[in-house]
């Protein structure tokens, strides 16, 4: 972001959309196998690299009991879902909190920029450990004062926390307040099932927050596993197999699922005036998600100006944006290519453009990667209902999207319905 101070600066963190992952990587021996919960490749150090600054992360005390009597507990991020007896609680978890701050502390210090992270769902499970079968599903226990405690210590080890003034929003702050002095600034917020175990006072004393004082719209490119493709990802000839070898492992679906959303995720959200402040996505690999936050942000700052991204880079090279518009205007398609752009941003990487511009009353958006081509051509350029034009965004987003996933014909530019 402080590639971006010079647009942004001066704008409310809530009207600057931010990119948003969570991490799991190891899980119960039922529900919990990797090909089920591993939602990313990259520690959350290589997620801020990668621009990512939202994080969803969900503390889990987990109280192992071993074979051989032992009891072993420490504080992970998870995600796991009461199954009842006897599944009792199954899924995963990844870094410690302690890798967390570690990883946060070692980002800030060597990059001045805004890191959330998000708290919730904070539980105690206590699971058994076999050394042939694993961890068993989990039985939520009650936290104690100590353990929560704990919780509050570890989180505490955070450095360049933000201290904001009792009762204002955080959204409200200029993204300068934050960082616009070249310091980092950490906002960790609390969710609000876990108003019963922190008082209000336990939190402020620490520079910690309710997420209730961070209001802004959350939108997620993301895909969860059916419950038939977690059991046939289960499946003994299966559940041994890396998860990207494992055509129902949530990588795999992410990958796919990814590849079909992202086209239009920045089309669909100009049917609400780009009003997402975080975007969160699994498998954060590449520029993509930046690029498309940056888009989103650039939108809502100038709604009636052409927004040029590549690469996470606000494109303002005179010659690049001409090219774009020369192919809005003659409804031709623009190959994405670094010299069609205007430079390489981001060298060994494959990078994304996106365009968001006004025509003719609508608000339109695509979306693409390099070595493909945004299709100004496939468009609907008049659309009625009823025998009257209409400039529901909705409606031309539902039938942008429709004609696109059918790869129809470049020529059909309107629609009567």
């Amino acid at each position: 972001m402080q590639h971006n101070l010079a647009i942004l600066g001066s704008r409310p963190l809530g009207e600057i959309c931010l990119p948003g992952a969570f991490k799991l990587e190891l899980g119960t021996n039922v529900g919990g196998i990797k090909s089920n919960v591993i939602t990313q490749t990259l520690s959350i150090y290589d997620q801020l690299e990668h621009s990512v600054r939202w994080f969803d992360i969900r503390p889990f005390l987990l109280r192992q009991k071993t074979s051989f009597g032992r009891t072993e507990s420490n504080w992970y991020c998870g995600h796991f879902s009461d199954l009842k007896s006897p599944l009792n609680w199954q899924g995963g978890c990844g870094a410690t909190i302690d890798e967390v701050v570690a990883d946060v502390n070692r980002f800030t210090s060597e990059h001045r920029e805004l890191v959330i992270l998000d708290i919730s769902h904070i539980t105690l499970l206590e699971c058994h450990v076999a050394v042939m079968t694993g961890m068993s599903g989990g039985i939520q226990g009650v936290l104690t004062s100590g353990e929560r405690h704990e919780l509050l210590t570890k989180l505490a080890g955070i450095q360049n926390r933000f201290h904001a003034p009792a009762g204002k929003q955080l959204e409200t702050f200029t993204l300068d307040a934050f960082i616009g002095q070249r310091q980092p600034a950490v906002l960790v917020l609390f969710g609000s099932d876990s108003d019963d175990l922190f008082d209000e006072a336990e939190l402020t004393k620490r520079e910690f927050y309710r997420s209730g004082r961070y209001a802004v719209e959350k939108h997620f490119v993301t895909r969860m596993q059916t419950d038939k493709e977690a059991v046939v990802s289960s499946l003994p000839v299966v559940r041994w197999l890396d998860p990207m070898n494992n055509p129902n492992s949530v990588l795999r679906l992410a990958d796919a699922h990814q590849a079909q959303e992202f086209p239009f995720t920045l089309q669909e959200l100009a049917k609400n005036g780009m009003q997402a402040g975080v975007i969160v996505i699994d498998k954060v690999e590449k520029a993509d998600l930046l690029t498309l936050c940056l888009a989103v942000s650039l939108a809502r700052l100038s709604p009636h100006e052409l927004v040029v991204v590549y690469g996470g880079i606000c494109i303002t090279d005179g010659a690049a944006r001409q090219r774009v518009q020369d192919a809005i205007n003659a409804r031709r398609a623009l190959d994405i290519t670094n010299s069609q752009c205007g430079s390489d941003p981001w060298e060994l990487t494959v990078k994304s453009l996106a365009v968001v511009y006004w025509h003719d009353g609508w608000v339109k958006a695509r979306f693409g990667t390099e070595g493909t081509a945004l299709h100004f051509e496939r468009d609907f350029f008049s659309i009625k209902r009823d025998g009257v034009e209409t400039k529901d965004q909705a409606l031309y987003y539902d039938l942008w999207r429709a004609h696109m996933m059918r790869g129809g014909p470049p020529d059909l530019d309107s629609y009567e319905g």
